[in-house]
């Protein structure tokens, strides 16, 4: 149905690309998603970090740095491969004596079952909800998986009906999904959750949620 939902699980040169664009901001500015997931880090009690869909890794390289655990998933091999080789030697060699860990994973995020532990994990997506063009359908399954934290980044939202449209990056072809705002923040209440969002440039947001007591 969707003829390029697999462009960037397909492309090596795509994630190759983007680690490439992430070195460029961890040494010269984080992009605003970069800066408001510090910030939200920071402001809430969690050990450990769950990234699905973590391209070539830069989150795990942050986390451990500010002292979290991190786990990455990525339906791509070729992510997965270009991440560990990339943060785990670096991490190793500079911070020797950590206790942090750091780990990639291959897998969709269909294939992601329930919250480990739901009270002292964030999960956060920052390249799903935003580029899959059933991007609404992606949202309603992390928040299934009942983690107390959530953190979605880059959704974009509309007044308009949901829509997706194709557009170029990386050399590939792939899709920017469009959230009915209404139909967001409903779902995301009617799951049991309290959301709070964030603008960070025209109509793009980060969705900080939270499982209700």
């Amino acid at each position: 149905m969707y003829e390029h939902i697999d462009s960037w699980k397909n492309s090596k040169e795509a994630f190759e690309q983007q680690l490439n664009v992430n070195i460029k901001e961890l040494n010269s500015g984080f992009p605003a998603h970069w800066q408001h997931f510090l910030n939200y880090i920071n402001n809430i009690n969690v050990d450990r970090i769950i990234d699905v869909g973590c391209g070539s890794g830069a989150y795990g390289y942050i986390c451990n740095k500010l002292g979290k655990n991190y786990i990455g998933y990525d339906y791509s091999e070729h992510a997965i491969e270009i991440a560990k080789g990339t943060w785990e030697p670096e991490l190793l060699r500079q911070i020797p004596n950590s206790n942090n860990t750091i780990d990639f994973y291959c897998k969709d995020y269909k294939d992601l079952t329930y919250a480990e532990n739901p009270d002292q994990d964030l999960l956060v997506a920052n390249a799903i909800c935003d580029v899959l063009p059933n991007g609404h359908e992606c949202l309603e399954f992390l928040l299934g998986l009942k983690y107390r934290h959530l953190l979605i980044q880059r959704v974009s939202l509309t007044e308009e009906p949901e829509y997706c449209e194709q557009y170029q990056a990386y050399n590939i072809t792939t899709y920017k999904y469009h959230h009915n705002k209404d139909k967001t923040i409903s779902c995301i209440k009617n799951m049991g959750y309290d959301v709070n969002i964030v603008h960070l440039y025209d109509t793009t947001h980060d969705l900080e949620i939270v499982l209700n007591d």
